[in-house]
């Protein structure tokens, strides 16, 4: 049976002081590289005066595309338990990244590595989570009088049904979009539709 990963619902925070060194800890939402790159941008600029921003990201339903980042800390002494911390958390796509201001005192890469994981476990323990399934966006043509159907089976499947214009035959132009499996709902309108 395939793991089943939950995704973030929102951004979550967390701090701790380690020997004078602080902490600072962020998960967010990410389901590809271009928003990891996106929130990274932003807590580089916010942080432009920290010592490091050490991160890891786990991506897609199955969790299969990751990366940790030390940024200049000790080889797998920042990334990899931040990282470590995601899988044990059985979360995906997401981002969680600990900002680092030094304190003076060297921590030793087992402090490091208490520090980073137990920053990012801390933030970890504040997400609200969701499971993670693909998403869909389907497009199809009907008549008028096939369109409240698909509106109330979209809308009992959990999925969202909306009109994005007409052909000029007259034909409803619909948008069906959601998350989880679309097929019951697919299979239902094209058995209405009398179509495969």
């Amino acid at each position: 049976m395939p793991l089943v990963l939950d995704e973030p619902t929102e951004a979550a925070t967390s701090q701790l002081k380690e020997l004078g060194s602080r902490f600072f800890g962020y998960c967010y939402l990410a389901t590809d590289q271009a928003t990891v790159q996106k929130h990274l941008a932003a807590l580089q600029k916010q942080y432009a005066d920290a010592t490091h921003i050490c991160y890891a990201y786990r991506l897609g339903t199955d969790g299969a595309t990751y990366r940790a980042a030390d940024d200049g800390e000790p080889k797998y002494s920042a990334g990899t338990p931040i990282l470590n911390q995601i899988k044990s958390a059985s979360l995906t796509n997401i981002l969680v990244a600990v900002v680092r201001y030094y304190g003076g005192t060297n921590l030793g890469v087992p402090g490091l590595v208490k520090a980073y994981g137990g920053t990012a476990g801390l933030a970890l323990n504040n997400v609200a989570r969701r499971e993670a399934l693909l998403s869909f966006l389907y497009h199809i043509e009907l008549s008028a009088a096939h369109q409240s159907y698909v509106f109330e089976q979209a809308r009992l499947l959990g999925h969202k049904a909306e009109i994005i214009g007409y052909t000029e035959g007259g034909l409803v132009k619909l948008e069906l979009s959601g998350r989880g499996n679309f097929d019951i709902l697919k299979h239902n309108i094209h058995k209405r539709l009398g179509s495969k």
